[in-house]
């Protein structure tokens, strides 16, 4: 019972914390030396015409985004199907 409210405390504070900026706040980086990715987060796939597809890892995270609205969220990039590669700089956080 505990584990489970902690979890859904940090749920929350996620939540509280994602209306409030706009975003989420916190990255938190998987312990990948080769490429960064976001641990535990959202995974999209890529399909031939570009269209991106949810790929099952990050419900909550997702569910949140989607309630709140964001625009831009971080996310793991999952497959992509070799006519979507050109598309993907297009993808990329821009500064």
């Amino acid at each position: 019972i505990e584990d489970i409210q902690k979890r859904y405390k940090k749920l929350d504070d996620l939540f509280n914390e994602s209306k409030k900026k706009g975003y989420y706040p916190e990255i938190k980086p998987s312990n990948n030396n080769w490429a960064f990715r976001e641990y535990d987060g959202i995974t999209i796939h890529i399909g031939p015409d570009g269209r991106l597809y949810f790929g099952g890892n990050g419900t909550h995270r997702f569910a949140l985004a989607l309630v709140l609205q964001l625009t831009r969220i971080p996310a793991m990039l999952g497959c992509v199907h070799i006519n979507a590669l050109p598309l993907l700089p297009s993808y990329r956080e821009k500064e």
